[in-house]
């Protein structure tokens, strides 16, 4: 099971109406496929970076769900041939280690994690003590006459 990232771009002036029923086509699609969705937003309308076709600007909708790739196929083909959508894009964001490893790492017990101090990345991130650095002091302390 891979996480998906899919992001199709509608034309600016299509009416909210329409670009909620091209969501809820995609959002059939997953879920005839099993897939998890995680997110879902609508970007509203940007500029792109190029001219495509007539566009210049166009509405971003984005989806980021789980599963098996068997209807990222159909997906796309839905996409392709549905009126109003100026372009579109699927990619895999992590693959099934990649989603274990951050598992893991989020069951991983508070003692054993790393965190940001006012040093740097340790283990015990508390504020640094006077003796850290063996009497030699830390700061600046000016230009030397």
């Amino acid at each position: 099971m891979n996480e998906y990232e899919t992001i199709y771009i509608a034309e600016p002036d299509l009416p909210a109406g329409r670009v909620e029923k091209i969501s809820e086509k995609v959002l059939k699609i997953l879920k005839e496929g099993k897939a998890e969705i995680i997110d879902q937003r609508d970007w509203g309308v940007r500029k792109l970076a190029y001219r495509i076709g007539k566009f210049t600007s166009g509405r971003y909708i984005f989806f980021n769900y789980t599963g098996n790739g068997h209807f990222v196929a159909e997906l796309e083909r839905t996409l392709k041939y549905e009126e109003g959508v100026v372009r579109y894009l699927t990619l895999v964001a992590a693959s099934e280690k990649e989603i274990a490893r951050r598992k893991k790492r989020i069951n991983q017990p508070e003692e054993g994690r790393l965190e940001l101090g006012e040093r740097g990345w340790s283990a015990d991130a508390g504020p640094a003590s006077e003796n850290s650095l063996n009497g030699r002091g830390g700061g600046y302390d000016g230009p030397k006459n």
